[in-house]
């Protein structure tokens, strides 16, 4: 009694692609999931200058600068 009648049923194909959407947007989601946490991490990473990000003049002047020294010549 609880199953639609056959004349309320809807269509078989109209099932699949019913289900073919479900599949597509999960996986979308996933994808868009993976994207996101990538970006967090990659936005995680360690912030410490390089040799490479300093002025070519101090870079010369002192090739050993620590990095809270790099960060003071940056800010």
């Amino acid at each position: 009694m609880d199953a639609l009648p056959r004349a309320f049923a809807p269509p078989p194909y109209a099932v699949a692609w019913r289900r073919a959407r479900r599949a597509r947007r999960a996986r979308v989601a996933g994808a868009v999931t993976a994207l996101l946490v990538t970006g967090t991490l990659a936005a995680c990473s360690a912030s410490d200058p390089t040799i490479a990000d300093l002025p070519s003049d101090v870079a010369s002047a002192r090739p050993s600068i620590s990095a809270e020294e790099a960060q003071f010549v940056l800010a």
